[in-house]
């Protein structure tokens, strides 16, 4: 590793490393703004006054979404992922397969992941699904606010970029072939 995060090329190598990414305030204003575009309006966290009178919590906390939704940004604490186009690899969430929201985060509270790398598997040809155990920590908590196995898929660059090109000239032969693009007709039981 030639920084402090873990390159992508290198994570096969990184099994059972565990990286710790920096500390995110959770605020009030963090949380209102999740609650306006995701279009939920509970009070529990978009409404001090309210939460700390009614809330079970004694006061607003983070939609567990957004704790959810904080694991992208401290990932890419702790891994070297580029956008600049050099990396060989790309990576893409493929989901959990185990998640829970242990405790609420306070509004104004610090959360930072714990991350190990739990596995890498190898899929199809220039594709492995790596395997994340994650918590979460709140500062100054003894119980995380969030457990995971988190996967994300990893793409070789030269894989990607050959399937795109390999299923543009397909799908190019196709139209040419058949003197346009056929379109399916939709199955009954779909919309």
């Amino acid at each position: 590793m030639g920084s402090d995060k873990l390159g992508l090329e290198e994570v096969e190598a990184a099994i059972g490393l565990t990286l710790v990414s920096d500390w995110h305030t959770i605020d009030q204003l963090r949380i209102t703004e999740f609650g306006r575009i995701t279009d939920d309006p509970d009070p529990d966290h978009i409404d001090p006054e309210w939460a700390r009178a009614h809330s079970p919590w004694g006061g607003p906390v983070a939609f567990g979404f957004l704790t959810i939704s904080m694991l992208t940004s401290m990932v890419y604490d702790v891994f070297d992922i580029r956008f600049d186009g050099s990396s060989r690899r790309h990576h893409a969430n493929y989901g959990f397969n185990r998640l829970r929201l242990v405790e609420p985060v306070p509004a104004g509270s610090r959360i930072r992941a714990h991350v190990t790398v739990k596995n890498v598997v190898p899929r199809k040809s220039g594709q492995s699904v790596i395997v994340l155990d994650v918590r979460v920590e709140i500062e100054g908590q003894d119980r995380p606010a969030l457990t995971a196995e988190w996967l994300l898929m990893l793409f070789n660059v030269e894989h990607v970029a050959g399937s795109v090109a390999d299923a543009t000239l397909i799908t190019a032969r196709r139209a040419a072939t058949r003197g346009g693009v056929k379109t399916r007709k939709r199955n009954k039981g779909y919309p």
